[in-house]
């Protein structure tokens, strides 16, 4: 986590028990806002770090930014600006959305969009859902790393393997996951030589 400076949790839960008991154990600020916010806040983000590269590149000290400006751009990253070298890692975390690829929406089709554009404004995007069944095709070739936590039946974890690249025996796989307990996960790592497979504990 020593490389984020800021978590924007997505979700359109009203209360999450889970995120009230481990928020103030991050150790990165973490802004919990619903979908309808999503586009305009991974946006800000973009143009933070839009303006503080520009700020790196022209040598501006900041300090002669107004005091305004500064707070905006520190709270969109989640770190003082102060240092000009630092580099401004955001995780967005995407809760239950499945929905997005269900319903086809303006507001949707411009959050798939800036799925794929990730790398240059150095963001790192986690979805979870309990069904990936809908998932278009092109997002599932992109995904660096799956986590298969435990609950699927023996039916929809073959349907799943079905969608995710690996090069392992799907009856091992399955034994794998069979036996995994309340807080582990199988996990898939995409590498430029192929799929790697392991067990995530906690």
């Amino acid at each position: 986590m020593n490389n984020f400076t800021k978590m924007i949790y997505v979700t359109n839960k009203p209360y999450d028990p889970t995120y009230s008991r481990v928020k103030d154990l991050m150790p990165i600020p973490v802004e919990k806002i619903p979908y309808e916010q999503a586009v305009q806040a991974i946006n800000q983000v973009a143009e933070a770090k839009k303006a503080m590269t520009e700020i790196a590149q022209h040598n501006i000290d900041v300090d002669q930014l107004e005091d305004d400006s500064k707070a905006l751009i520190s709270t969109t990253l989640g770190e003082s600006i102060e240092s000009k070298s630092e580099v401004y890692h955001t995780i967005v975390l995407l809760d239950d959305c499945a929905f997005l690829f269900e319903k086809h929406t303006s507001e949707n089709r411009e959050l798939w969009k800036l799925l794929f554009e990730n790398r240059q404004p150095k963001i790192t995007y986690f979805l979870t859902m309990q069904d990936p069944k809908g998932m278009d095709s092109s997002l599932k070739e992109a995904l660096d790393t799956v986590w298969l936590f435990g609950g699927f039946t023996k039916h929809k974890f073959s349907y799943l393997m079905n969608s995710i690249p690996h090069e392992t025996d799907t009856y091992d796989l399955w034994c794998m996951y069979a036996s995994l307990t309340k807080n582990q996960a199988l996990v898939f790592f995409n590498t430029e030589v192929g799929t790697e497979v392991g067990v995530l504990k906690q």
